[in-house]
């Protein structure tokens, strides 16, 4: 257990690790890779490669699956609490990130069933958190975002609350104007949202006098909601 922990405690361990490092970055560079279109032709949108070259992408998915399925059974069988590892964060990444693999070869004939593996291929992208078992500073980061939880909680209630009063706000500022957007206040979080973040995409703008003052009181709120509680979460 410890060499999986460990790669510096034998050659055997840090061959491993390298082994199941890179077949992770193989298998996200193909999750990206997959949905290229081939052969685009102007004004359609093209095939994706992933379909003109089933193949080989079945063949690499197939060789990093097998690998995953192997470290994972060997870190479940050498855990000196399988119980504990079956319940924790990674073991339950590992298995979602390799089930839709599994699903697809049991259920491939049914046309409904199939559709929905597309879907569940979005999975797969899980596979990227693998990497956190091969660095030190992501680690470090899950521990401190762990020991931030409460903080980070109070965040996000806090933008939430501002969202939910300045989206109320703009709906009914906005109601008078005939071309506004904010059609129901429920729609009006995507533009408060947007603008607290200072994304602005501009999708949705206020038209009258009133929507675009609360707007902008808006905008500078989002600065105050996300920076005052900053020195809350690093105080600890």
């Amino acid at each position: 257990w410890r060499a999986f922990e460990n790669p510096h405690t034998s050659t055997l361990a840090l061959v491993f690790y390298y082994v199941t490092g890179f077949f992770i970055a193989v298998s996200v560079i193909t999750n990206v890779v997959e949905t290229v279109p081939c052969g685009q032709v102007p004004g359609r949108q093209g095939t994706a490669v992933w379909r003109e070259y089933s193949v080989v992408f079945f063949c690499l998915d197939t060789a990093c699956v097998m690998i995953f399925t192997v470290e994972y059974l060997l870190r479940l069988f050498q855990h000196p609490a399988g119980y504990r590892f079956i319940r924790s964060v990674m073991s339950i990444i590992d298995v979602v990130a390799i089930m839709p693999y599994y699903i697809g070869l049991v259920m491939t004939n049914n046309e409904d069933v199939s559709g929905a593996f597309v879907t569940l291929r979005v999975f797969r992208v899980f596979r990227i958190f693998k990497f956190s078992r091969h660095s030190q500073g992501l680690r470090i980061l899950g521990y401190t975002l762990k020991s931030c939880a409460s903080e980070l909680g109070f965040l996000l209630f806090s933008l939430t609350m501002a969202i939910i009063i300045f989206a109320t706000v703009m709906f009914y500022a906005e109601k008078s104007s005939s071309a506004s957007k904010f059609t129901s206040i429920p729609a009006s979080f995507w533009y408060t949202i947007v603008t607290m973040t200072t994304l602005g995409y501009g999708d949705m703008v206020p038209k009258t006098i009133a929507g675009k003052i609360f707007g902008s009181i808006c905008s500078l709120s989002g600065v105050l909601v996300i920076a005052l509680p900053v020195p809350v979460i690093v105080s600890p």
